[in-house]
This record gives structure tokens, sequence and C-alpha cells, in this order.
């Protein structure tokens, strides 16, 4: 841009130099008309340069906190394809998924912080609640339940005596029609009962791989199982059941095992 209108000054320049209808002697008039026309066009070059494009007026625009926490979303909410996540009224977090939940900490203003979820497709917003955050803690968030009356967890992913040749392990119930249940890994009962809307501690664990087993707590009947799950140290593994237990639901009951780097 800036060349073309480069190149347009110095076709006047030339044009006006050998303009017929103007004599050479009037010089005065030969020199203020090129300046005014420079000067009219350096104005217009100067204020396109420094006019920054905005991509979209409607677009909503993530703005990172100065004083902030560390937040992983996870979508468990059977009956919700995709939410955007907001706090405070800017956008955290676009495109949260059930099938594709993304193991990646986004930035939430510390202190007092309101968390909204908001359907795309109509802007409804399903789930809005205020929540107290450590600044530059690092914090787990589950959004669950049914679409009418959305929940969410809030789980400190901070670990005591964190050592990182050893992994770690946690267990969250959030499917609401299922029964309390047990945690069984590799034969191993991790938990004697998890209600809904519940979750444990953080266990260290050794690494390997693992199957795992979620049973009903009273008839010890097995609800869903999870093979080779890959424990790999350093890292930190919310397992969580959600999903549908009973009904002709499509999103039947399972535990999803996601993986935070520490």
């Amino acid at each position: 841009m800036v060349t073309s209108l480069l190149k347009i000054i110095k076709l006047l320049s030339i044009r006006k130099r050998t303009h017929p209808l103007i004599p050479s002697q009037e010089g005065k008039l030969n020199i203020c008309i090129p300046i005014f026309i420079y000067i009219f066009i350096f104005s217009g070059l100067l204020i396109f340069s420094a006019c920054e494009c905005v991509p979209g007026i409607d677009t909503p625009k993530i703005i990172e906190p100065v004083d902030f926490s560390n937040v992983l979303f996870i979508n468990a909410m059977p009956d919700v394809d995709m939410v955007d996540v907001w706090s405070t009224d800017h956008l955290v977090l676009g495109n949260l998924s059930y099938d594709n939940n993304q193991n990646i900490y986004k930035k939430i203003g510390a202190g007092s912080s309101n968390i909204k979820f908001i359907l795309q497709k109509d802007s409804t917003i399903i789930f809005n609640s205020s929540t107290e955050l450590i600044k530059n803690g690092n914090y787990t968030f589950i959004g669950f339940g049914r679409k009418t009356r959305i929940k969410g967890m809030l789980m400190s992913d901070s670990i005591d005596s964190y050592t990182p040749n050893n992994a770690y392990v946690r267990f969250a119930h959030v499917s609401d029609d299922a029964p309390a249940v047990k945690f069984v890994i590799n034969s191993y009962p991790i938990n004697p009962s998890l209600s809904y809307n519940s979750y444990t501690s953080i266990y260290p664990i050794p690494t390997g791989i693992y199957s795992l087993s979620v049973n009903d707590t009273l008839t010890n009947s097995t609800l869903t199982t999870k093979d080779s799950i890959e424990i790999k140290a350093g890292s930190l593994y919310n397992l969580i059941l959600r999903g549908h237990y009973t009904g002709s639901q499509t999103r039947k009951l399972e535990c999803i095992v996601v993986e935070i780097k520490k």
C-alpha cells in the first residue's frame, strides 16, 4: 500500500511539471499545488498506518489477567456437546467439547472469580457461579449434571510432598444416576466408596500399565471398565466417572482419564 501511494505521488509530480494549462512562469502556483497534494496523501497514509485492524467486533477476545490462577476445565455434561467458558465477562476457553476435553490450564483471575458456561448456538447461560481461587494455584474444574441443572466441581491440583519420580491419581464421581462406587485398579480397591458429586484425595501410585474397574459399592457388580491405562512419572491423573448409567441415552457411563503434566 505504501509503495503504491509513493508511485502515485511521483506520477502526480511529473504530470504537474508538464501540465500544458499551467505556464511555467507561474512558479508559485506550480509549487503550491504539489505541496497540497503531498500533504493530503501523506496525511491519509499516516492515518491508515496508525489504524489497528479489528478481526471482528462480535468475535470474543480471550483476555489473560495479571494476577491469575491456572484452571483446567473438563466437560462431563452428557447432554451438552460443547460450551464456551467465561470468567468475569471475558472468554477463557472456547469450544469445550464433551468428546474431546483439553488437558491445558487456562488463566483465571485470582480471588473471587465468576465462572460461566455458555452455549454457542443460542448464547444461553447454563452455569453461573462464583468461586475463590488462590493466586498461582492450580485447579481442575468439572462441569457436570443434566442440561437443566448443571453443577461445578472445583478440585485443587496441589500435591503435598510432590516427587517427580512418582505418579498421582484422583477419582471423581459425576454421573448423577449411578450408585456409589469403588474404583478398583489391578484388583486393588483404591477407595471404600465414592458417591455422586464427590471426589477423592490425590494418591501416589507407581508408574506402569493399569486396568480399572468401577464397581457398585453395595453389590460389587462392575459398572464399567477401562484397560491399558498408562501411568507416567511426574503426572497427575484425574479418573472421572461420567455419563448416563440408566436409560437409552447415547453417552453411556464411562471413566475418562485426564492427564495433567506437573
